[in-house]
């Protein structure tokens, strides 16, 4: 089930690219054969998944071929192609940048397109799909509306050997803190068993914390951003506190955000991206694994 909804889910991108296609097109006449490139950041585990969903879309517009390229997030190398004259014509890339790519006039927007085909921005989360809006206009169309990073991955064999129920994971502060510091396990000062990883703690990941601890630091469209305000402070103090007080500080900060441990099966719970999923599968298909928003 998980693994139809990631599919599901990651196929939102090609509405795009489906935008893009339907101001090809022309109602009840021969369509001409088009060729469109695509730049995207799907590279590893998620190949198969870019190519069942190109398949999907050239089977349902058979006069479109996509010529599919990887930018693996090397965005220089997208920016330099677009500055170059020779841009693709649909690109993946962060939310994030949508402020800077529209000031900078590196992507387009789609309003245009959308009353041609009928498209309803309703189909998205409002928070989702506000983060694609700049200055009014709409400039990129959401992706992972699955829970995109803030997944809370969780091996049930090991919270049931701990006492705790495998079908019902924490659901508050202080009963991930019980669990992870009941789930840490020492052999002197070796950590040899991680109860729960709290991810890497970096600027993009702040509001994620702290919209869990009630509090949205990022406000007027992208405008405005509060990381002062004392619900940020104390959801990062929170998981200051967790990393250097129950794991001693002792995450390896080369692989900071606990996969290789989650995948050999000494790491309890850790939260990580929708992406991690397939590459559990591959890696690790026999942990007893669960994953939820």
């Amino acid at each position: 089930m998980f693994r139809q909804k990631n599919i599901c889910l990651l196929s939102l991108f090609f509405l795009a690219l489906i935008v893009f296609a339907s101001s090809l097109a022309v109602a009840n006449e021969p369509q001409e054969k088009v060729t469109l490139t695509l730049s995207h950041a799907w590279g590893g585990t998620r190949i198969p998944l870019m190519e069942e969903q190109l398949r999907r879309f050239e089977e349902k517009y058979p006069w479109i071929e996509v010529e599919a390229e990887l930018h693996d997030f090397n965005f220089d190398k997208v920016i330099l192609s677009i500055v170059s004259g020779s841009p693709p014509d649909v690109v993946m890339f962060n939310r994030s940048d949508v402020p800077s790519w529209a000031r900078e006039g590196f992507v387009m927007p789609l309003d245009p397109f959308f009353g041609e085909d009928n498209f309803d921005p309703g189909i998205f989360f409002p928070p989702e799909y506000e983060l694609c809006i700049y200055g009014g206009q709409t400039y990129s169309l959401p992706m992972p509306v699955g829970g995109g990073g803030q997944l809370l991955y969780y091996n049930r064999d090991l919270l049931a050997a701990a006492g705790f129920d495998p079908n019902n994971p924490p659901q508050f502060w202080s009963d991930l803190e019980l669990a992870g510091r009941k789930l840490t396990e020492f052999d002197g000062d070796k950590l040899t068993q991680v109860g729960f990883v709290p991810g890497y703690v970096s600027a993009s990941r702040i509001p994620f914390w702290a919209a869990l601890n009630g509090y949205l630091p990022i406000q007027d469209n992208g405008r405005k951003v509060d990381f002062t305000h004392p619900k940020v402070v104390e959801a990062m103090n929170w998981v200051a506190d967790y990393r250097e007080g129950i794991l001693r500080g002792m995450i390896n900060t080369l692989e900071p955000r606990g996969e290789p441990g989650f995948l050999i099966g000494n790491t309890a719970m850790l939260t990580n991206g929708d992406w991690f999923y397939f590459e559990a599968q591959r890696q690790a298909p026999t942990i007893d694994r669960v994953s939820q928003a």
